[in-house]
């Protein structure tokens, strides 16, 4: 048995003792010895000893610490960023709002650019005066329709020029426009509720009356004037009245004596009047027994009846034409006779004559002799609104004067018309 074991531990050694090489690999043969009581590995050729499996591995030497092991290393700062790399910082993106198409609007509908106005030759009104735009259409005579929407009419602007504007049914406009009575641009009889601007003006509602001849009876001009008295705001930049009530009294060939005479023919001959013009219109009319109705005094002239059954504050006189040929002082004192029975503290203006090519020198008298006397009247200031000058001159009108020289036609009318809304607005007393 020991033989056994010495021959045994022989060779072992004699194996240790080879020839060693870096590259050759460590046996880790575990060998059972009997007499051991164990087994021994064999790890290295300096191994001498066996070592029991059961003993744990021995811990490698400490190094002793030194003074640069506890110095902490400074702490490595991030990289800058590249250029490339920056970003900016997450910003919330502004939203997206799809571009509208324009509204598609009709006249007398609110607007904010033509393209909203829908419809051939529509554009849009967006003065200070039009409160958000008004569409609206140029017009001569009339103005399209359209289903579903209310009807439009075809209505002078401040300058005479035709538009169209919405009819109003039951006296209700959008905001910021008003319903009233207009005329329309090529028949002054024909007369409808339209919604136009509200004047902006804090004027008080007047009583007007207007007094005049063939030229106020039932003509552009007479339309016109009915339109601006009674809503001078439509017509006019500065105003002191709106929504005013004006009474219009119109007889062909009528003159101041017939209207101021207090008693005798040319009061007579008024009352017997079997056709007077009201309104401006020729198809607004009474008779001039209708209008002596009343007068129980043989002392009170019919214009003088006519203040006290009206009480008006401001007046607009269209006579003179029909005195051609009289002489200066009579036309002065009939005129005279006209401005003693109007109130004092009222406004006044005095259409005189315009331009014909008959008896024109004393058309032209006519203007130059009540501008006269309106000029030396003390008690109540009357404008006078001339026009003779103008109208000869005129150049819109191939025809101004019909076939008989004195009364105009009806582009010769509304022409004079537009000339004296003018002078009206320039007065700023209206």
């Amino acid at each position: 048995m020991r033989y056994t074991i010495l021959l045994t531990l022989c060779c072992v050694f004699l194996l240790s003792c080879g020839p060693t090489t870096s590259t050759r690999e460590p046996l880790g043969e575990l060998i059972f010895l009997p007499g051991w009581e164990g087994y021994i590995e064999h790890t290295s050729p300096d191994a001498s000893t066996p070592q029991e499996t059961s003993s744990p591995p021995e811990e490698p030497p400490q190094r002793e610490a030194s003074l640069q092991d506890t110095t902490p290393l400074p702490e490595r700062q991030p990289a800058e960023p590249s250029p490339q790399e920056r970003t900016l910082p997450d910003v919330p993106e502004e939203p997206v709002i799809p571009e509208q198409p324009p509204r598609s609007q009709w006249i007398g509908e609110p607007c904010v650019s033509d393209a909203e106005c829908d419809y051939t030759g529509g554009y849009c009104l967006k003065g200070a005066d039009y409160k958000d735009g008004h569409c609206s259409l140029d017009c001569t005579s009339t103005c399209p329709d359209k289903t579903d929407k209310p009807y439009t009419f075809c209505i002078a602007d401040r300058q005479g020029k035709g538009h169209c504007v919405s009819q109003c049914r039951t006296d209700v406009c959008r905001d910021g426009y008003q319903c009233v009575s207009r005329s329309r641009l090529s028949d002054a009889t024909r007369l409808r509720n339209v919604c136009v601007p509200k004047t902006g003006d804090t004027g008080t509602s007047k009583v007007v009356l207007y007094i005049g001849d063939s030229q106020s009876s039932g003509t552009q001009f007479a339309s016109l004037m009915v339109d601006v008295l009674r809503n001078p705001g439509q017509h006019c930049t500065q105003t002191k009245t709106s929504g005013n009530t004006v009474y219009s009294y119109a007889k062909v060939s009528s003159a101041a004596r017939h209207w101021s005479q207090k008693s005798g023919t040319s009061k007579d001959w008024l009352c017997k009047a079997s056709k007077i013009y009201t309104n401006g219109t020729a198809t607004s009319n009474t008779t001039g027994a209708a209008l002596c109705t009343g007068i129980t005094s043989s002392n009170q002239s019919i214009f003088a009846a006519r203040i006290a059954r009206h009480t008006p504050s401001i007046f607009l006189i269209q006579l003179g034409g029909n005195s051609v040929g009289f002489a200066k002082n009579y036309v002065k004192a009939r005129v005279t006779d006209m401005l003693e029975q109007i109130p004092t503290g009222s406004v006044c203006f005095w259409v005189t004559p315009s331009y014909g090519s008959k008896s024109e020198s004393g058309r032209k008298d006519m203007e130059t002799w009540i501008a006269e006397t309106l000029a030396t009247y003390q008690r109540i200031r009357c404008t006078v609104l001339t026009s003779f000058d103008e109208m000869k001159a005129q150049t819109t009108c191939t025809s101004f004067n019909t076939s008989d020289g004195v009364h105009m036609t009806s582009c010769g009318s509304k022409l004079w018309g537009g000339l004296i809304t003018k002078k009206l607005c320039q007065a700023k007393t209206l």
